[in-house]
């Protein structure tokens, strides 16, 4: 059957199709260049009427002519691959200006040709090609991912998440010469590139085990993957929802990935599609919950480790599902939630210190609300009513989020201080916390991260730390929470450490009462001692 001949108005069809592009064209099957239109002399070099006749090639640089091959050993009728990134399209590595992004197409009735449209770079921009570096890393994949997630989202174009096994690739490389085991690597991460969404969606997350966002028009190669590695390549797929926030999948994304890693890729597929379903309904469940303000609470005692009298409680946030605070705060964070959700739990401890006439109760404040635009007066403004509520009201300020301007966050916490509360920094020593926050944070009060404790009579190294901590906060005149008590000996261990205060299951678990019964002291307890060692400050903020 021969080919159908091209409209003869195809070139204006290019023309409104293509208007974004500096240049369209079609290469036959053999690789010459049958059609040219567009900013030809300033990409190319050279004048329309030398480029017809020529082989693409001649105009690529060598490496990217490897993708080009890649793309014509694979692509279909009909189908699509792009944006590609390529160095050059005028086959001169020091010309400013000619790097960019190619996309091609097989259309169906030319036969084996590729129609074409190249779109320059900037020319203070340097283009990557794909063939540039080795895959991106995790990290760098899930930063990626999101970014693709929002604009596909803003788009209205639905993406796919890739998980690939090639199991025993590796090993078949090991044996090959130096020269051959590169040449299959790079062309098994051109594939991969090239298949991606965006030309760089691509991770190597382990040995044989591969990820990639992409397209949902974009086939995956699975028979040009075999034929790479030499090895039968397994793989699950998965759409990301496209009713889902972008932060949603991602999170789904990162449960696939570790499943991904343990397990391969069907185990990861499988637990990417139950993480995704689980997710939408804690996002659903977490908006109705704030906006409602039907957040449940349970209070947990802080005790005087010298005399197991109580301190204080804290408030942790609940939900029917049982997820873990931590996990609900970090679910928060992303959804751009966080502030309302403290906002709410803060309005709700409020109110039950209303109610109480002694109590004290600690809440916890995200780093990510603590910095928001009027998150701080909002705050003093729910107890401006009754101001002498704030000295009952502790914060902490935990550390799923960063807090990078520490100055100004410094500024915030002064006026809480000022206010009437006292500001404590919660899991010191996990997630982003530093000596910069005891440097530049003037805290009253710093909770010792619970991993250093639970394991502080077996761990040494732990140990030595949590001393530390202790004397320089004792130093700074700070009070210090040792939290995950579990048993006497760890009790007894960080109090002679110097810690004031500790909370954890030996005094009691969270319960949704504010009633506490004063346990027994150990043998040898005095509840009646004073706390001389502490500082002053110390020694005025834990007592009572």
């Amino acid at each position: 059957m021969q080919p159908k001949a091209r409209p003869p108005d195809l070139v204006q069809l290019l023309g409104v199709a293509f208007a974004s592009a500096d240049l369209a064209f079609e290469v036959a099957n053999g690789g010459a260049i049958t059609f040219v239109a567009g900013a030809t002399k300033q990409v190319l070099g050279v004048d329309v009427d030398k480029v017809v006749g020529r082989s693409w090639h001649e105009f690529l640089d060598p490496d990217d002519a490897r993708v080009v091959s890649q793309i014509l050993a694979d692509i279909k009728p009909g189908e699509r691959r792009g944006g590609i990134c390529l160095r050059s399209l005028s086959g001169a590595k020091d010309r400013a200006g000619t790097g960019g992004e190619l996309s091609v197409f097989r259309q169906p009735f030319v036969g084996a040709g590729l129609s074409c449209v190249f779109r320059r770079t900037p020319i203070d921009a340097p283009t990557p090609a794909v063939t540039d570096g080795p895959l991106l890393g995790r990290s760098e994949f899930e930063a990626l991912s999101r970014m693709l997630m929002q604009e596909a989202a803003a788009v209205g174009s639905t993406l796919h998440l890739d998980l690939l096994e090639t199991s025993g690739f590796a090993a078949a490389s090991a044996r090959l010469s130096t020269a051959e085991a590169k040449d299959a690597r790079r062309d098994l991460i051109e594939v991969l590139r090239v298949t991606a969404h965006g030309g760089f969606a691509a991770a190597e997350l382990a040995t044989d085990r591969f990820a990639l966002v992409r397209s949902a028009d974009t086939r995956l190669p699975m028979e040009r993957l075999s034929a790479i590695t030499g090895v039968q390549v397994k793989a699950a797929t998965s759409p990301l929802s496209a009713d889902a926030e972008p932060n949603l999948n991602l999170r789904a994304i990162r449960v696939a990935l570790d499943r991904h890693i343990e397990a391969g890729p069907a185990a990861a597929a499988d637990g990417f599609r139950t993480a995704l379903q689980t997710i939408l309904q804690r996002a659903q469940a977490l908006r109705e919950a704030v906006q409602q303000g039907h957040i449940e609470l349970v209070f947990q005692p802080i005790v005087h480790l010298t005399t197991r009298r109580l301190h204080h409680f804290e408030a942790l946030a609940r939900f029917d599902d049982g997820t873990h605070p931590e996990d609900t705060i970090r679910l928060a964070e992303e959804l751009d939630m966080i502030t309302a959700f403290d906002a709410a739990v803060f309005a709700s401890v409020v109110e039950t210190l209303r109610g109480e006439a002694t109590a004290q109760i600690a809440v916890n404040l995200s780093g990510r609300s603590l910095v928001e635009p009027g998150m701080v007066d909002s705050l003093l403004a729910l107890t401006a009513a009754q101001p002498e509520l704030r000295k009952r009201l502790i914060i902490e300020i935990t550390e799923t989020h960063a807090l990078k301007a520490l100055d100004a966050a410094n500024d915030l916490i002064g006026q809480l201080q000022a206010g009437g509360h006292t500001v404590c920094l919660d899991d010191f020593g996990a997630g982003a916390a530093s000596l910069d926050y005891l440097r530049l944070l003037n805290v009253d009060v710093v909770k010792i991260d619970g991993r250093y404790i639970r394991t502080l009579t077996e761990a040494p190294r732990d140990r030595v730390i949590v001393q530390h901590v202790v004397n320089m906060c004792r130093d700074l005149g700070i009070a210090v929470i040792a939290e995950m008590i579990e048993n006497e000996e760890t009790a007894r261990a960080v109090m002679r450490m110097g810690a004031a205060l500790g909370q954890g299951w030996l005094f009691g678990k969270a319960t949704p009462s504010l009633q506490w019964p004063t346990p027994s002291l150990p043998q040898g307890g005095d509840r009646s001692q004073p706390l001389e060692a502490l500082e002053p400050a110390r020694r005025i903020w834990t007592a009572g």
